[in-house]
């Protein structure tokens, strides 16, 4: 089978909100679960600086990383879906509940604080290696041909949603990512706003030069 390079895979990820009517589902490939599931072992093969504290390694999930994956497969988005109209009011506005009505699959990716203090060295490191995991995801699914985003939650955040999917109220969310495997059935699809402002990289690059090395050369003649 023919792979494309990383470089390809990088530079052609891109944001899509595929969005489907709530009262309407987009029907879901049967093989997708499983899909998934290999995109999120790949995905776990990111770096993290720390272990995760024992204070969050003590339930069934006590894996060392310090991030969290919480899957919800397509009859889990549509039960949620569900539950977000019952609930009615600020639940439905905004565009998660039409994601979720396209969804093939969302996955919650929560970080592991170490203490109250989110500006912590600790702490930054953790919401860098559950990033990078998150970022491993996007990049698998686009390799895969899979319409994905990474959402920062609006209403997925809720307490009320913590406790609908049993998420940990100890677990910050770091975004919803939401994995689409019929684009073409939906009603509208939606790209990043960011798309393109990554360049020139001249504006956020620059080799550094250190005065310092230009003494020690003189030090030595």
């Amino acid at each position: 089978m023919h792979r494309e390079s990383i470089e390809t895979i990088i530079r052609s990820r891109a944001t899509q909100k595929v969005l489907a009517d709530p009262a309407q589902p987009l029907p879901v490939p049967p093989d997708f679960a499983p899909r998934v599931a290999e995109m999120i072992a790949v995905a776990g093969h990111a770096p993290f600086h720390r272990e995760a504290a024992a204070a969050h390694r003590g339930g069934a999930l006590d894996g060392a990383v310090p991030w969290r994956f919480y899957l919800l497969d397509a009859a889990a988005c549509r039960a949620s879906l569900q539950q977000l109209q019952r609930w009615g009011g600020r639940f439905m506005r905004g565009k998660i509940p039409r994601m979720l009505a396209a969804a093939g699959a969302l996955v919650q990716v929560t970080w592991l604080p170490d203490n109250e203090d989110w500006g912590s060295l600790p702490n930054l490191e953790h919401v860098a290696a559950a990033a990078a995991a998150t970022q491993n995801l996007l990049l698998t699914a686009t390799e895969h041909g899979v319409a994905n985003y990474w959402s920062s939650g609006g209403v997925l955040r809720e307490p009320e949603l913590y406790r609908l999917l049993g998420i940990p109220a100890a677990e910050p969310l770091l975004g919803s990512v939401f994995l689409f495997p019929s684009p073409e059935l939906a009603q509208e699809i939606g790209s990043g706003k960011n798309r393109g402002k990554n360049e020139p990289v001249s504006g956020w690059s620059r080799w550094v030069q250190v005065a310092g090395d230009r003494h020690a050369e003189a030090d030595s003649t």
